[in-house]
């Protein structure tokens, strides 16, 4: 099965930047490409990040019913979750369980908002093969993004403890699914975070890992995302996993193989978000 994730760039409305390059960057401009990405990868379970209402409506009406490339019916519904929703193949999985969480705006003893425009959360639902049987959580989440350099424009005291902090929140409910109905678990999403960071040695240290190491084929060593803001956008090197900010984790995966690690990274893909989809070939 392919899990992807992606986050979309909430960016509903042409920018002045954009119009006056003759570009558009709004969400009717963009919506072809996106969904020429996820009919291409075929994901099974896709979770998203900043994906507005308006956007995921334009995703919904077209993903929801269409022929695969193999000639197949594919057939997606979503599990709405603010800005972190959870497209899956309703003809392959059913739902047993679903659910989704906002983070704290305050993040005690530090200052500030620590979720903005309510964006900050995650999504997860309890997937059961219809064929199988086989079970899997998904958890899809968007942790906070200011910096804890304080050298960075963007530092903000305590976004590395309170990224840490909200991952744990997420991984603690995935962790419960997953000993309730006994089966490997997902979490994935924009972490806002390299390796080696509190976030991520925050789950690394509890018994989580990382679906990139734990790939048995294929396997993209790219940092998955590049320049595309209001501004304009332009390309980038691809850069090193080890700065990679979009992970894909694993738990109990006894009973899982990674085949493959991926990222979409087309041309035609660079102006419609900063983040390229990532995606594992898993197989339970």
């Amino acid at each position: 099965m392919i899990i992807m994730s992606n986050n979309l760039w909430n960016n509903d409305f042409n920018q002045p930047a954009w119009a006056a390059k003759g570009e558009d960057c709004s969400a009717e401009g963009r919506i072809g490409g996106l969904i020429r990405a996820y009919r291409s990868c075929m994901p099974d379970i896709l979770g998203f990040q900043e994906m507005s209402r308006h956007m995921e409506a334009l995703i919904m009406e077209n993903m929801k019913e269409f022929t695969d490339p193999n000639g197949g019916k594919a057939r997606y519904e979503i599990i709405t979750g603010g800005y972190t929703p959870i497209l899956y193949r309703y003809d392959r999985f059913r739902v047993l369980e679903s659910g989704h969480r906002l983070y704290d705006t305050s993040f005690p003893p530090y200052d500030g908002s620590f979720n903005d425009a309510d964006s900050k959360g995650y999504t997860f639902g309890v997937f059961e093969d219809r064929s199988s049987g086989k079970r899997l959580v998904v958890t899809t989440t968007h942790l906070w993004w200011k910096s804890d350099d304080p050298a960075s424009k963007s530092y903000q005291k305590g976004s590395g403890e309170a990224r840490a902090f909200q991952i744990r929140e997420a991984a603690a409910c995935a962790e419960k699914l997953s000993a309730r109905y006994d089966c490997p678990a997902i979490l994935m999403g924009d972490l806002n975070d390299e390796l080696g960071s509190p976030a991520l040695n925050a789950v690394l240290s509890g018994g989580w890992q990382e679906t990139h190491a734990l790939t048995v084929g294929e396997r993209n060593d790219t940092r998955g995302y590049h320049y595309c803001f209001a501004d304009g956008w332009h390309h980038d090197e691809p850069g090193e996993y080890v700065h990679a900010i979009d992970h894909i984790l694993i738990r109990n995966p006894a009973s899982a193989v990674v085949n493959r690690f991926c990222r979409h990274m087309e041309k035609y893909f660079e102006p419609l978000s900063d983040h390229f989809p990532v995606y594992i070939d898993l197989t339970l």
